[in-house]
């Protein structure tokens, strides 16, 4: 079974990974869509700042139509020294499959996926992106979520991290003929930072690798061919 790599410094990055974080507090209308790193903060919405990322990973044009995802591991890898806690960070599938990413650099500006609006002028419907239909479940949260995975306190610089489980698998499969859009957001009050897309490390960009089946082909043709552009069948 072959496994692509969708993201991180394959050749499946510029044109098939978008990411954008969302600020709430006086950060609530600002995009960071261009900016080094992506976010995952938890705590009170209104005092604490919490920051949430939206990922999109398109597959249509990487993997054959009619294959079966067996299997979807999400990888991410710090930007900098991680908070001063343990941070469990949580998957959620994000429902807006028409995000906006936007421009935005770390500074900020005032247009595209932010705390208020998943792309211009058009609002979540509960800000932050957890309304009913805005994600599955309750981000920040083990409800509804397709993973997790631990943060610990003062992590160092380019560490790795995984998120797999069966859920993430099923998503993944179900949108094979499009994209998969995923939120990351925080349990905790402790700040997390991972690569981007958009940092110039990109041997550590967030990234998405997917083992599929090929569709069978007529004729009764052996399994693990490989038929161009690299799909497996």
């Amino acid at each position: 079974m072959p496994t692509v790599t969708i993201g991180g410094n394959s050749s499946n990055d510029s044109n098939n990974v978008l990411d954008a974080t969302m600020r709430d507090g006086t950060f609530n209308l600002t995009n960071y869509g261009a900016g080094n790193g992506i976010w995952a903060r938890g705590g009170t919405v209104g005092s604490d700042n919490p920051r949430r990322t939206l990922l999109r990973f398109t597959l249509s044009d990487v993997i054959p139509a009619g294959s079966t995802v067996t299997g979807a591991t999400l990888r991410l890898w710090s930007h900098g020294v991680s908070g001063n806690a343990l941070q469990t960070v949580f998957v959620h599938e994000l429902l807006r499959t028409d995000w906006d990413e936007g421009g935005g650099d770390d500074a900020g500006r005032l247009e595209e996926a932010n705390w208020t609006n998943y792309k211009t002028s058009t609002a979540w419907a509960e800000a932050g992106g957890i309304g009913a239909a805005d994600t599955t479940g309750d981000p920040g949260t083990t409800t509804g979520q397709l993973a997790s995975f631990e943060v610990p306190a003062m992590s160092a610089d380019h560490t790795a991290f995984t998120a797999s489980a069966s859920a993430l698998t099923s998503v993944v499969n179900a949108n094979i003929s499009g994209a998969v859009n995923l939120m990351l957001s925080g349990g905790t009050n402790t700040t997390t930072q991972f690569v981007s897309r958009e940092n110039a490390d990109d041997g550590f960009r967030v990234q998405l690798d997917v083992t599929y089946v090929g569709p069978p082909r007529g004729g009764g043709g052996a399994g693990g061919v490989v038929y161009g552009h690299g799909y497996g069948y």
